[in-house]
């Protein structure tokens, strides 16, 4: 998708034409999906975390809707369309907007998209039940199965992981449904599993992990059975990563992405590591304070919720660390973490804002 709104494509023929309605359609049915979902585990308890996941999930699904639209009406009506149906905007410009769309859409596409722009007017979501893509109704426990079973063209990482978080606050037992899912090949997935099994069955979880290969049983023994050693699973870095000012922008999908590559570490007061290897290259300090010292023999504090990336922020590169008060940092190379951010995010402006500024600091220095 993305290479065709670079390439600006405008679906001409008619094979084109049915092909982008076609996706058009898929995406429709997910947003329906999605919103039947969030009105289902509404019922349950600690759900919080799920809920705002599935609503990012719509907006991310409307943007994709947008965008195929954009192909077949063109990007700058279409544009203009979503502008004027944004959350924020009074009322008088999304009748405008819906107005806009009747007069231009073809009836073949008002059918799928009508009843959900009318969702971001109207806030009503009545007509989704019974309307293009019926959905049944759902006990709370039974959507979350639902959720976690969908295929990954329906259900991201992010929010397969916090259906099963959910859900795991709201049982006593391990079902049967989870225990397959330790053996899923994502660390997103399989620990948040092993975190159930360990809070609600944990001699079952010695017995599952006995038959998980060995490279994954040692991680998740050092992971929840040796809680002193410092570790801090996925579904925990993303969550405290959310807190970061500079990862604000993120999709939930690409703070998954960023969890993948950061090493999460727990320093003691006055515990010191060392860039011997250049796993120190891009430092995220989540709680705590940090004496950054220099290869130059200077030093710089790094405080709570600062980015510092190596010979960015800095005029020389790292040479070690100091934790002045118990620290939980994240942290990997230079190369991968810039590498990261240019090939697979779409660079948010507080991205590029902390790139600019550490440029000009550059220039002023020399």
């Amino acid at each position: 998708m993305d290479a065709l709104l670079r390439s600006d494509f405008e679906a001409k023929t008619p094979e084109e034409k049915e092909s982008v309605l076609y996706s058009i359609k898929e995406v429709a049915r997910k947003i329906v999906w999605l919103n039947i979902s969030v009105v289902d585990i509404k019922s349950l308890g600690h759900s919080a975390a799920l809920e705002q996941a599935i609503k990012l999930e719509i907006t991310e699904n409307y943007k994709l809707m947008a965008d195929l639209l954009g192909c077949l009406y063109g990007q700058g009506l279409v544009q203009m369309i979503s502008e004027n149906l944004r959350e924020n905007s009074p009322q008088q410009a999304k009748l405008f907007a819906l107005e806009v769309a009747n007069n231009y859409f073809e009836d073949s596409v008002k059918a799928i998209v009508f009843p959900l722009l009318e969702i971001l007017v109207f806030e009503r979501l009545d007509s989704l039940v019974h309307g293009s893509f019926p959905q049944t109704k759902m006990s709370g426990l039974e959507r979350l199965e639902d959720i976690i079973n969908s295929d990954f063209t329906n259900t991201s990482l992010w929010l397969k992981s916090c259906a099963l978080i959910t859900l795991g606050e709201n049982i006593r037992t391990v079902p049967r449904i989870l225990k397959a899912f330790l053996f899923h090949a994502h660390p997103l997935i399989y620990e948040t599993v092993a975190q159930i099994f360990v809070k609600n069955s944990p001699t079952e979880f010695k017995y599952y992990l006995s038959k998980l290969k060995k490279s994954k049983q040692q991680h998740l023994v050092k992971l929840y059975l040796a809680p002193s050693e410092g570790y801090i699973n996925n579904h925990q870095e993303i969550v405290l990563l959310r807190d970061i000012p500079l990862f604000q922008s993120l999709r939930e999908v690409d703070l998954v992405d960023f969890a993948m590559i950061l090493n999460s570490w727990n320093l003691k007061e006055n515990e010191s590591m060392d860039n011997d290897s250049g796993q120190l290259g891009a430092l995220v300090l989540i709680r705590g304070h940090l004496t950054v010292n220099l290869q130059n023999g200077t030093s710089m504090e790094l405080d709570e919720g600062e980015v510092l990336i190596e010979e960015m922020d800095t005029d020389q590169p790292i040479s070690s660390i100091l934790a002045s008060r118990s620290s939980v940092i994240f942290c990997c190379k230079k190369d991968e973490f810039l590498n990261h951010v240019v090939d697979y995010i779409e660079i948010p402006d507080a991205f590029l804002d902390h790139l600019e500024k550490n440029e000009e600091a550059n220039l002023t220095s020399n």
